[in-house]
């Protein structure tokens, strides 16, 4: 692709401004908004600036000073050694386009008219170059470089993508469904990519926090974390202690493992709420907490996932008790969490 950048950049230094966004993005495994310099609602200024890199003819180092997974703005610094072959390389290509770019401090990626690289323009000639390749663009999107970096590495040996799947019986019985289909415990994801079920059933949140901590210490941090609980606490909590408890628990997830991705199942619907006074108040209470949730999830640089065929109206999707997933609902459940990890992954 990088070579497609002569054919679809205008000019020789567009060329080499994209190869140098291109080759940091996918070798130091970067969101684009680490990459390019945006300012944000919360006022800081986030990408990358031209006193954030310092090269040699060793390596290239990068300092991150802020991202979606460092709301305290600790920082990170990232080192990206030279590959010594004759494609892609982190310290040739950024080299490239030191050379050429203007002298001044600033945003690192700006054009020959000084202007700053945008995550619009980013994604854009990321697409063009994908089709001068004769790929199919619309599979591709800027995260692409992140996924493509993990799957990489597993490929060299260095690691694999796991991902934990958390929660009470809804995480139980949609493990016991995946391994009795042809999906198998994996999800049907590539052999690199493992997967993790943790669960109890009648689990409380509570439990949530102490749960990861010891499996943090059986494997260490994972790359992606899926979270289906919550729904056994409503009966017993008022909502605003439950909304309160779960984004408190999350933030402290977030800053427990700031590299993982963390997917928030939204509490689903019943068909009974066992030992509720009031149905409807439940009800009402899980989607405000949802709603509440899911927006400090993405907050955090998470995702959400949706369930929106599992209706209490869609009794066939439950068990005679009103609260398991039926086969019928395992699928449904299991092919929404599947959808979203596979655009994840990027495949």
């Amino acid at each position: 692709m990088r070579k497609r950048l002569r054919v679809v950049c205008w000019s020789d230094y567009e060329a080499r401004l994209f190869s140098a966004a291109f080759s940091i993005a996918f070798f130091g495994a970067l969101r684009v908004g680490e990459l390019v310099v945006e300012d944000h609602r919360d006022g800081r200024s986030r990408g990358l600036l031209l006193q954030d890199v310092q090269l040699s003819p060793a390596e290239l180092r990068i300092t991150i000073r802020h991202s979606k997974t460092d709301q305290r703005g600790k920082g990170a610094l990232i080192r990206l050694p030279a590959t010594g072959a004759t494609g892609p390389c982190p310290v040739k290509d950024v080299n490239k386009y030191l050379v050429v770019r203007a002298q001044g401090d600033g945003p690192l990626l700006r054009h020959e008219n000084g202007s700053p690289l945008t995550r619009h323009q980013f994604a854009g000639v990321m697409r063009k170059a994908i089709l001068a390749c004769g790929g199919v663009a619309s599979d591709f999107a800027p995260h692409s470089f992140r996924i493509g970096a993990a799957i990489t590495a597993v490929h060299w040996g260095l690691s694999a993508i796991r991902i934990w799947m958390v929660g009470h019986s809804i995480i139980h019985w949609a493990g016991v469904a995946a391994r009795q289909s042809a999906m198998g415990p994996g999800l049907g994801l590539p052999s690199h990519v493992r997967v993790s079920w943790l669960s109890r059933r009648g689990m409380r949140w509570s439990e949530f926090l102490p749960r990861i901590r010891r499996q943090l210490l059986l494997e260490g941090p994972p790359e992606a974390i899926v979270v289906q609980l919550g729904e056994n606490d409503l009966v017993a909590m008022d909502c605003l202690s439950l909304r309160a408890a779960i984004m408190a628990d999350l933030e402290t997830l977030q800053a427990m493992v700031p590299t993982a991705k963390i997917f928030w199942s939204k509490l689903l619907q019943r068909h009974f709420w066992l030992g509720s006074r009031c149905p409807v108040a439940t009800e009402r209470a899980r989607k405000r907490i949802n709603a509440a949730v899911s927006r400090r999830i993405v907050e955090l640089g998470g995702e959400v996932i949706f369930h929106h065929e599992i209706s209490y109206h869609a009794a066939a999707l439950f068990r005679a008790d009103g609260v398991h997933l039926s086969a019928s609902g395992n699928e449904a459940w299991l092919g929404a969490v599947v959808a979203k990890l596979r655009s994840w992954l990027g495949l």
